[in-house]
């Protein structure tokens, strides 16, 4: 048996030992030498010698941030576990150093006392980010507004990766829009279920996700256990064959609640309401 590229060779090992269990067959699995190490048990991966940790500061270039982070740690026992310092391709300090628990905790810690602003993270942990609409804005407001608005709850976006979406017309003659923006600040954007915009008090809401089959379009179910109707080359405005969405002129109609008024998947949709609905329910 030949090895294939849309499985690693571990998930077809597995695969024919559950096939050929207790029978007295012999399979033999043909890999390349990239990825036979995948299937041998007894070959460890390679493990780390070094951490590196990523530290930035609002509003400060690199070479502020790696003068402040010198004066701090400067001559402590602390700084015996760097081994070097250098930037990241975004302009982050990255610090490399020894593999210690115990000494990088306490590295982070004063590195952390430099300014009330710093921020210090191991590379690899990944930022968790947070989807939030913000809705209710009127219909004259400008970008610059959002931001200004958020940055009473924030501080300063400089520094910060975060991604403001354009604003797009909403119900009412409203607009709204998306920021994406990391978990914890997105918290504090939602303490209060709204952000004053303006003179108005705009409603913030998570996005929540749930599937949907992507298949006939519904949401009770995923592409694997649907037995709807295929509508994968559908204009998802009117719900017909023969062109695009972007493309379309004709009135927009829902295939899944059969009416003709809206499309699937927006906020007239009944069955998106209730699969919306549902899904909050179990994010509570």
């Amino acid at each position: 048996m030949h090895h294939v590229e849309c499985m690693s060779p571990l998930r077809l090992r597995k695969m024919v030992e559950c096939i050929f269990n207790g029978s007295n067959i012999k399979v033999c699995i043909y890999t390349t030498n990239k990825t036979s190490d995948i299937i041998d048990p007894g070959k460890q991966p390679k493990e780390r010698k070094t951490y590196a940790l990523a530290v930035e500061d609002s509003g400060k270039n690199y070479n502020t941030v790696l003068k402040n982070i010198k004066k701090t740690v400067g001559n402590k026992p602390v700084s015996n576990i760097i081994r070097g310092l250098r930037s990241t391709k975004d302009g982050k300090l990255l610090v490399i150093t020894d593999k210690d628990e115990d000494a990088v905790g306490k590295l982070m810690k004063t590195m952390e006392s430099a300014t009330e602003t710093i921020k210090v993270r191991r590379t690899g942990e990944a930022t968790k980010m947070e989807v939030v609409h913000i809705r209710g804005l009127d219909a004259v407001t400008k970008r610059e507004e959002v931001v200004a608005s958020i940055e009473t709850k924030l501080g300063s976006l400089d520094g910060k990766s975060y991604k403001l979406s354009e604003l797009r017309p909403n119900a009412g003659n409203t607009l709204a829009t998306t920021l994406t923006i990391n978990k914890e600040d997105a918290e504090i954007v939602m303490r209060d279920r709204h952000v004053r915009i303006g003179i108005v008090r705009c409603s913030t809401d998570r996005r929540i996700n749930f599937s949907r089959c992507f298949k006939c379009w519904s949401y009770d179910h995923k592409e694997a256990d649907c037995k709807g109707s295929n509508r994968k080359n559908l204009c998802y405005k009117c719900g017909k064959d023969g062109h695009l969405s972007k493309d379309c002129k004709e009135q927009e109609a829902c295939p899944i609640c059969e009416v003709i008024g809206h499309k699937a998947g927006s906020g007239k949709c009944m069955n998106f309401k209730r699969a919306l609905s549902h899904a909050r329910r179990k994010d509570k």
